[in-house]
């Protein structure tokens, strides 16, 4: 697996680049899971591919980085943050049909990184497809 996913070429939009990654679960027994690394600004986030898939399809709303990445990282559709939240706080600018990248600050807030359009957001789609299964 891992020789496959070196192989994928890194995506960018505006603000973000992602590279195709293994990421390791379990306790007793190691499984090798694809994902990838995303990098926003200063933050660095490894994303569960099939999860992303999930947000990217609209089953889930937000997606939250993989425990034991070096920062902490959510994936939110703006439309779905309440606007009396913290994610919808940071996102009050951003349209409806965008995804942001968030991670919590000091101060208890969230940190708008990036943004997806919809354009991007297929083309996210159309890569994280090149390495992963149905």
């Amino acid at each position: 697996m891992t020789q496959r996913l070196d192989a994928v070429a890194a995506f960018q939009a505006e603000g973000l680049s992602a590279k195709a990654r293994v990421l390791a679960t379990g306790l007793r027994k190691i499984v090798p899971e694809a994902g990838f690394e995303l990098a926003a600004k200063d933050a660095t986030a490894w994303i569960h591919a099939h999860e992303a898939l999930r947000l990217l399809e609209g089953t889930i709303s937000i997606l939250e980085g993989w425990n034991g990445s070096p920062d902490e990282v959510f994936i939110s559709r703006a439309a779905s943050a309440s606007p009396d939240s913290p994610a919808g706080e940071a996102m009050s600018d951003v349209p409806a049909d965008h995804l942001g990248i968030l991670r919590p600050a000091d101060d208890g807030t969230l940190q708008l990184l990036a943004t997806l359009d919809p354009a991007e957001q297929l083309r996210l789609t159309g890569w994280l497809r090149t390495f992963t299964r149905a």
